[in-house]
């Protein structure tokens, strides 16, 4: 019989890929792209008005990740590979 997973599970399995693809894309990605333009890892900060507007859409991206993963998970709108099948 097989194991269901468990609600744990599953966030810290959608977790883990919004990590790896956000991580990708948002971190790794940019430092790449640094070094094959610069050939060093120097990055310049820009005015904090500029500064606070990249954190603040950065947070807002964040929540709005977290808020889709809950939506997902929770409420069972759109199925994970390992989530819970749902009886009709």
């Amino acid at each position: 019989m097989a194991q269901h997973p468990t609600l744990l599970s599953l966030w810290l399995h959608a977790l883990f890929y919004m990590l790896l693809v956000g991580g990708g894309w948002l971190v790794i990605l940019p430092l790449l792209l640094l070094l094959l333009e610069n050939q060093q890892l120097e990055v310049g900060v820009r005015s904090p008005p500029i500064l606070f507007i990249g954190v603040a859409l950065f947070v807002g991206g964040i929540v709005l990740a977290l808020t889709a993963g809950y939506y997902l998970i929770v409420r069972g709108w759109v199925r994970l590979s390992r989530s819970i099948p749902r009886k009709s």
